[in-house]
């Protein structure tokens, strides 16, 4: 989770100082940074899928794509000039992210689905297996549950405790014109049943 979190934020970063180098050092109100990211991420992933290429390889020839793609769009965009620049990036950055999202060789609004295809089956083969242990496990009787939460000093609310809650919101909501009148504080709650002081609850 970490590792793809880093990886995220890194890939933002990239996208940040890019748009910041062109709005802020250039002044070029460029917005379609996101389909030149599309373009070279799209690349490389399909080299890799379909093609078996490492990252390294794909790395350079992704910069590539997206580098011609982008002298593509900006020689006959830099005609314009100022709002309608921006106007004419956006609008091609949207164009792209439609065909992206809609060519099936690109997968679609899912994706493309590589390494995590084969991990993701080896993980519902893992829960599957589980669950086979799981029915022939012998759970504990309620009761013993229940002399072991009271053992700890939790309070135990019922479906009748928390039937007659709703019912409390309900007829409070009543009164505003509402439908319900949530009651959010534990406090309040143990009022309502009346509990005199405030304790952890354990639903059942």
């Amino acid at each position: 989770y970490h590792i793809h979190l880093l990886i995220i934020c890194l890939l933002y970063s990239v996208l940040a100082i890019a748009l910041n180098f062109q709005l802020g050092s250039a002044n070029i109100p460029n917005f379609a940074t996101g389909a030149t990211y599309g373009i070279g991420a799209y690349s490389s992933a399909l080299l890799a899928l379909n093609f078996g290429w490492s990252f390294w390889a794909t790395l350079p020839v992704a910069a590539l794509a997206a580098t011609v793609f982008g002298f593509v769009i900006g020689l006959p965009s830099m005609r314009a000039r100022d709002s309608y620049l921006a106007l004419v990036t956006i609008a091609c950055g949207v164009i792209i992210h439609q065909l992206l999202n809609n060519f099936d060789w690109t997968g679609g609004p899912q994706g493309l689905i590589g390494e995590h295809k084969r991990a993701s089956a080896h993980v519902v083969g893992h829960m599957i297996a589980d669950g086979a242990e799981l029915a022939t496990r012998a759970l504990p009787k309620r009761d013993a549950i229940v002399s072991l939460l009271r053992e700890r000093g939790l309070q135990l609310v019922s479906f009748n405790d928390w039937k007659q809650l709703d019912d409390v919101e309900v007829v409070r909501g009543a009164r505003r014109g509402a439908p319900r009148d949530k009651i959010v504080d534990v406090e309040a709650m143990l009022a309502v049943l009346g509990e005199t002081r405030a304790l952890p609850t354990v639903g059942r």
